[in-house]
C-alpha cells in the first residue's frame, strides 16, 4: 500500500475568545509506499535518490506527479518489500 499528501497549504485555526480563522503554511508534497526489493534497485541507490520525478496512481485512478522529488526517510528492507518517503516541494494531479 502507499499513502499520498498532496503539496498545499496546511491550515491552523487562529482562536482567542471566538474562532477568527485560519492561517496556512506550505505543505510539501509526499509519497509513502513500498517496493518490491531485491531487483535492480536496492537500498544504497534509493537513499541518494534526490532531484528524481515521481508518478503515483491512487486506487480511484487519479494520478498524480512529483518533480524534482527527493528520498525523505530511512528507506528499511523488511521481508522483501523496501519502505521508502519521497517529499517534492509540489505534487500535480495529471489524471
Amino acid at each position: 500500500g502507499a499513502s499520498f499528501t498532496p503539496s498545499g497549504i496546511t491550515r491552523e485555526e487562529v482562536t482567542g475568545s471566538r474562532v477568527y480563522g485560519w492561517k496556512g503554511k506550505p505543505r510539501a508534497a509526499k509519497l509513502e509506499c513500498k517496493i518490491p526489493g531485491g531487483g535492480d534497485i536496492g537500498l544504497d541507490e534509493i537513499i541518494g535518490w534526490e532531484n528524481i520525478t515521481a508518478e503515483f496512481q491512487a486506487d480511484t485512478g487519479e494520478t498524480w506527479m512529483m518533480a524534482n522529488a527527493w528520498q525523505a526517510d530511512e528507506p528499511k528492507n523488511d521481508g522483501g518489500e523496501i519502505s521508502l518517503v519521497l517529499m517534492a516541494k509540489q505534487s500535480k494531479r495529471i489524471a
